[in-house]
């Protein structure tokens, strides 16, 4: 097998797991937390359900109860349930009642909760960096309201079982259609290219990902859509992106525009490079595990 392709599934695969990570919540928790509130929806139907008469006279709720209702211990050491939440073993994972936030880490867990990747071989080509970046990463969202708490019950992008998971469908896609909107009517945006290469066969999306900024939710969606021994990453995104599986942009041209470059980055605007954007691939002195450098 060639070495480039060797290089490829290697690549892939390292992104996967970044997205993963991202998008990891503990399944344990997840599981048992939706058990409770299942529970408790039942028990709030009970009591608030008419009621019949049976054979006897009696009068009986029309709702069963629930087995989980009672059982609000700790299981096999794998989590603790709280007086306001229930937590893992390793108090990594919480979800508080009530409001059903996630946390992880003792960081809240939002669908909008953005990751900017970057490869070994990226750097930055604009004076401005940080101020850049907010600019361009204000209207990257999920499509989902930042406060809406979702789950994910898969290890390996399967689709989860929380009814708090899909956003507002528009077109019966699995994950709510391809273009879900917030409470606000605004459009979701998985994927920002903050440094790119153009190819003709990937038209209309780019190709290159040595530098895009994701959302939470949209890392689940590309765990689910991914294939780890299919074409080179990029180009599976591209398929992605003409599916109308995600949604993408890249970065605004004002950005990177002459006046913005860093006086000392030599490699920018180069035309033998044909790469774009905020982040540039580092190709005359860097190497990289793409073996990018320039020969």
């Amino acid at each position: 097998m060639p070495r480039a392709h060797f290089a490829e599934r290697g690549l892939t695969w390292a992104h996967y797991r970044i997205w993963r990570d991202f998008a990891y919540f503990d399944p344990i928790v997840e599981t048992k937390y939706e058990k409770l509130r299942q529970a408790n929806a039942t028990q709030s139907i009970t009591k608030s359900s008419p009621s019949k008469d049976n054979s006897n006279g009696k009068r009986e709720s029309t709702a069963a109860p629930s087995k989980d209702a009672s059982h609000h211990k700790p299981s096999h050491g794998l989590y603790t349930i709280q007086r306001d939440s229930i937590v893992s073993h390793d108090h990594l994972y919480r979800i508080t009642f009530g409001d059903g936030k996630r946390y992880k880490g003792g960081e809240l867990m939002q669908n909008d909760d953005v990751l900017i990747i970057l490869e070994d071989d990226a750097v930055s080509s604009v004076k401005d960096l940080a101020g850049t970046l907010q600019d361009e990463l204000k209207d990257l969202h999920s499509g989902l309201h930042p406060s809406k708490p979702y789950s994910f019950m898969g290890f390996d992008g399967n689709l989860p079982s929380s009814s708090y998971f899909n956003p507002k469908a528009n077109d019966g896609d699995i994950f709510g259609g391809s273009n879900p909107h917030d409470d606000t009517g605004k459009a979701s945006l998985d994927i920002v290219y903050l440094g790119w290469c153009e190819g003709r066969l990937a038209k209309p999306a780019p190709v290159c990902l040595h530098a895009y900024a994701i959302t939470r939710f949209a890392a689940r969606k590309l765990m689910h859509y991914i294939e780890p021994c299919g074409e080179a990453v990029d180009l599976q995104l591209a398929t992605m992106v003409k599916n109308g599986w995600i949604r993408f942009r890249r970065a605004n041209g004002y950005s990177y525009s002459a006046d913005k470059i860093r006086p000392d980055y030599s490699e920018a605007g180069s035309g033998s490079f044909k790469d774009f954007g905020i982040f540039r691939q580092c190709k005359s002195h860097c190497g990289s595990f793409m073996n990018h450098r320039r020969r």
